[in-house]
């Protein structure tokens, strides 16, 4: 069997951990499988962290490839059914014969790459699907997020783009309701993939380490509104220091973004700059991969989690999180985890807010422990699901 994997995110910790944990259940559902995955980085010395025979192939690529290959499919599709692109650049020629030699395409966890968030380059993602359509592949959409869809001319394309789907799943429920919305379909919800990972051990809440850890970002909805990024930054602040300062913890920034292009190193560092002065943090190398990043949230005693899959590695440690929800797939995830409670929308938290959460998971830390031990087993039950559906084809949109 051949399979291709097309949407993978880019230079980013959390996406890495969901294509880790869907590639080796994949590895372990199709032993002998041949797996070909499409990546999307800037930064192409940046490999995605695929096992060995992998066979890696990117999808940034110049604009005369991308027309090439646009144009190959149009060919296809509206001129001559048996078309095929033999000549041209390397890498065309070698995305094209994936398509061509596999048997399933499968899109990757992630997201929402579906949706009006990331509306600007939807089109490429809704490509790579129509490029599996025209080569009349069964294909499945792998647990991602996805929605909202209130863009009027982009939804006829959305309705047909995910009938082609032989099988659906999405990682969390607003985005099931935002697809039901859509398509009238309802769809199954399982887990992200990142849950597919083997169980950590939980460390009890009173062997825990001193250390809050954090992720903060730049908000992509406030670029034009500048006020309102500084006024979440100054909360943030506000609250770890409070909480630095009277529990004597240390604060240890996680880097999200990574490579050459994309990285968020830097104003993490500029944000712990701004903390108080007794404050001791610091912001963990640009190299620590996944493996290390959940390493130290599962010994540390909380997490104030803005970033999407630092709430996931946090559930899946069974660490108490307060999550920042910049987009639905956070609220959506803290539900499935029973912690609707501890999930502050990011447009509407202030310091006092954060920390009122923050000092009750102090508080409370064994039993928000204890309640998240059985969550993530739920979820990563559910996420195993997804696999399954693999060859049932079932919940198709």
């Amino acid at each position: 069997m051949h399979i291709l994997i097309i949407n993978q995110h880019g230079e980013n910790r959390g996406d890495e951990a969901a294509m880790q944990g869907m590639l080796g259940a994949v590895a372990r559902k199709y032993p002998s499988a041949q797996v070909t995955l499409l990546y999307q980085h800037k930064d192409r010395s940046h490999l995605p962290p695929a096992p060995s025979g992998v066979t890696c192939l990117p999808i940034v690529m110049p604009l005369f490839d991308a027309f090439l290959l646009a144009g190959a499919a149009c060919l296809r599709a509206w001129v001559y059914r048996g078309f095929a692109l033999t000549r041209g650049p390397r890498v065309a020629k070698a995305i094209w014969a994936a398509y061509t030699q596999c048997d399933m395409v499968i899109s990757a966890p992630g997201g929402p790459y579906f949706g009006d968030l990331y509306v600007n380059h939807e089109f490429v993602h809704v490509f790579l699907v129509w490029l599996g359509r025209i080569h009349k592949k069964r294909m499945f959409l792998f647990a991602p997020s996805c929605g909202p869809f209130g863009n009027r001319l982009m939804n006829p394309i959305r309705r047909r783009m995910f009938g082609w789907f032989s099988g659906v799943c999405l990682r969390e429920p607003v985005s099931a309701q935002y697809l039901k919305g859509l398509t009238g379909a309802a769809v199954e919800v399982t887990a992200d993939s990142a849950f597919l990972a083997p169980l950590q051990a939980v460390i009890e809440p009173a062997a825990r380490k001193k250390v809050v850890t954090a992720t903060v970002l730049k908000h992509r909805a406030w670029q034009r509104e500048p006020e309102r990024q500084r006024a979440y930054e100054a909360s943030v602040i506000n609250a770890l220091n409070h909480l630095a300062l009277r529990h004597d913890l240390e604060v240890v920034f996680l880097p999200q973004l990574c490579g050459k292009v994309h990285s968020d190193f830097d104003y993490l560092t500029d944000v712990g700059s701004r903390l108080d002065t007794q404050v001791r943090w610091r912001v963990m190398p640009r190299a620590a991969d996944v493996a290390a990043q959940r390493k130290l949230i599962g010994e540390a005693c909380m997490s104030l989690a803005t970033r999407y899959h630092h709430q996931v590695f946090s559930i899946g440690a069974a660490t108490p999180v307060v999550a920042l929800c910049y987009e639905h797939k956070s609220t959506g995830l803290m539900q499935e985890a029973g912690m609707s409670q501890l999930a502050l929308p990011i447009g509407d938290v202030n310091a006092q807010k954060i920390v009122d959460a923050c000092e009750y998971v102090l508080r409370n830390g064994q039993r928000v422990s204890r309640s998240l031990m059985f969550s993530r087993v739920a979820l990563r039950r559910r996420a195993l699901h997804s696999v399954r559906m693999l060859s049932t084809g079932e919940a198709s949109a």
